[in-house]
């Protein structure tokens, strides 16, 4: 029982894994804890480990409190999140090839 804690404890946000990816680590991990954890704690532990830009998209742009908000809505509004950046970068890359085509 202490190892699935600490596991859970020791999960970290890694960016190859997305955001999908690192919440169903913690669930898994969650899952592996005698007394299955409050969503509280796992949605507390998620804010703690994605990243910092990420956090502050989430609240301020966002519009989500961790008192109101589920988890789910966390994890959901992170996705859109990533995705964006990725569109923009996409955007962006596409961007410069067609002005370095017609420069």
């Amino acid at each position: 029982m202490q190892d699935a804690w600490d596991s859970f404890h020791d999960a970290m946000y890694i960016v190859a894994e997305e955001v999908l990816g690192f919440y169903g680590i913690l669930l898994d991990h969650a899952q592996d804890i005698a007394v299955y954890l409050d969503e509280f704690t796992i949605q507390e532990h998620f804010l703690e480990e994605i990243p910092s830009d990420m956090l502050v998209v989430l609240i301020h742009d966002g519009g989500l409190a961790l008192e109101v908000n589920t988890v789910e809505e966390f994890v959901a509004e992170a996705k859109a999140y990533k995705n964006s950046i990725k569109m923009a970068a996409h955007y962006l890359e596409h961007s410069l090839k067609h002005h370095q085509n017609w420069g």
